[in-house]
């Protein structure tokens, strides 16, 4: 049999195990109300609706089934849609093997074929995040280093000009994360390395979209797709070439000096040094994991700062406010987490841009895969292996939770109780604000989303006027918002700024 010929019948033995699968789990979910329709040839002709329309799907299941469950057909499998409070706090609360988060996050990303095996199964870097990228204590640490690349991105990358100058903020944005994120991830001088910040934006950019397409084929033949469109291996060695001279430099310095070497350093590299389990100790092995901590934290940082933003730019009239805040804020309290935490007006606006923009995950949040059949207290039944998570956007946009949901307004948190607390809002999370999930499994890295971007944001509203071009073309493959990668602002240099860039950062 000819290559073509092969890879055809391959094709088609796929396909057809693909609808097997299909049918089968369509019996076991007959309880559960529909969008579209239920029968072989619609279901699928509505899956294909779903690739651009799944964000409207969603929003029209919610609106007609709320507060019950309902299901929306894609090109693998029907996907439990979850609507209610109810719903989302026995979400919440189930435990691992009945609703596996790690299951269905490995699904959604294609993760070992895209991120690696063990990133998942081992994730070990999670005491990183929780020891040093949560605690105020700890944040006042690497704050200075923060800022300090904060500072030197911004005069590289958008000097402060006289007059207005045109940038597309897809690329201004993700070339300051990611920066500012491998300070704390790689530290100096890697985090400046344009071929190292190349091969991380890169590798980001491409893993997200790429976990959809592969996630449209059987599992026999996801490897084949996985190696054509995200090349891990490939993309590890350009990563190790980078890191593999700090490594060996620390290395020397350690067995020298002990862990009290002079090299070693609090940033995450050093911890998967010291930590790394045996059989993961190799410096391609560090890598691929600072690779894996990259997708998961500077594409949805990046995501927020670019939204962030645009609301701003399209909405002059909170530039004044939240600036003549952060300014007393960092003449009170200098370049701390204090500041941070009295940027009530900052932190309103950018829980605001989170709520409005359906940025992150886009229509759905807090994704779980029943590895057992559960039965919610409704009576309503999920089969083992389905896929499951919550109107997330549907929610956020609906105007019994949020008066006049459909309009952004920037202050709408600051105007409330809720600014009396004087903390940063953006990682709190409920079942009425579930843009990092919700509960144990909420999004680790929210914690430092929040501050790097109220870092950006004020350094930003310090240093330059923005104003808005045109307005941008957001779009959307399922359920999942993509940025317009072309939209441009317009930015220019302050003058008689009432804080320096070189205010204190103690």
């Amino acid at each position: 049999m000819t290559r073509p010929y092969f890879l055809l019948s391959v094709a088609l033995v796929g396909l057809l195990w693909l609808i097997y699968k299909s049918w089968k789990k369509n019996r076991r979910l007959s309880n559960i109300p529909v969008v579209g329709g239920s029968g072989f040839m619609l279901s699928y002709m509505d899956a294909f609706r779903f690739f651009t329309h799944g964000e409207e799907m969603i929003q029209e299941g919610y609106t007609k089934y709320y507060p019950n469950v309902f299901r929306v057909p894609t090109w693998r499998e029907w996907r439990i849609i979850v609507t209610s409070d109810l719903h989302i706090e026995e979400m919440k609360r189930a435990p691992e093997d009945h609703l596996s988060f790690t299951v269905a996050i490995s699904e959604l990303t294609a993760a070992p074929y895209t991120l690696g095996k063990t990133i998942l199964t081992n994730p070990y870097h999670h005491a990183f995040i929780h020891t040093q990228l949560t605690h105020s204590e700890s944040f006042n640490r690497i704050i200075p280093d923060i800022y300090d690349e904060i500072i030197t991105a911004f005069l590289e990358k958008l000097p402060p000009a006289k007059n207005w100058k045109s940038y597309k903020i897809h690329d201004l944005a993700w070339e300051v994360v990611v920066r500012v994120s491998n300070r704390v991830f790689v530290g100096l001088p890697i985090c400046r390395d344009p071929e190292y910040i190349k091969v991380v934006t890169n590798f980001t950019m491409a893993t997200g979209l790429s976990a959809r397409i592969i996630e449209l084929f059987p599992d026999p033949l996801k490897g084949m797709v996985s190696a054509i469109l995200v090349n891990l291996s490939g993309s590890t060695k350009l990563a190790a070439k980078h890191i593999r001279p700090i490594v060996e430099m620390r290395r020397r310095q350690t067995a020298r000096f002990g862990r009290n070497s002079p090299a070693n350093s609090k940033d995450m590299l050093s911890f998967l040094m010291d930590k790394a389990p045996p059989d993961e100790q190799t410096i391609e092995d560090y890598a691929r994991r600072i690779l894996s901590v990259n997708f998961g934290s500077a594409h949805g940082i990046a995501m927020l700062l670019i939204h962030a933003l645009l609301e701003l730019a399209s909405h002059p009239e909170y530039i004044e406010p939240i600036r003549q805040e952060c300014e007393e804020a960092i003449n009170t309290y200098g370049w701390s987490k204090r500041a941070l935490n009295h940027a009530s007006k900052l932190d309103s606006f950018l829980s605001e841009t989170l709520r409005f923009g359906g940025v992150g995950t886009g229509a759905v949040s807090m994704f779980r895969t029943s590895v057992q059949d559960y039965m919610f207290s409704d009576g309503t039944k999920i089969p083992k292996g389905t896929s499951i998570s919550v109107a997330q956007r549907a929610r956020h946009l609906d105007g019994k939770i949020y008066p006049n949901a459909k309009e952004f307004q920037g202050f709408r948190l600051s105007n409330s109780a809720e600014d009396k607390k004087r903390c940063l809002s953006i990682p709190t999370t409920s079942t009425d604000f579930l843009a990092f999930g919700h509960g144990k499994h909420a999004c680790l890295g929210r914690f430092f989303a929040a501050v790097v971007v109220n870092a950006i944001m004020i350094h930003v509203l310090f240093n330059y006027d923005l104003k808005a071009g045109r307005p941008p073309k957001h779009w959307w493959f399922e359920q999942f918002l993509f940025t317009d990668e072309h939209v441009e602002l317009q930015f220019k240099g302050r003058q008689n700024k009432s804080v320096s860039v070189s205010q204190s950062l103690i």
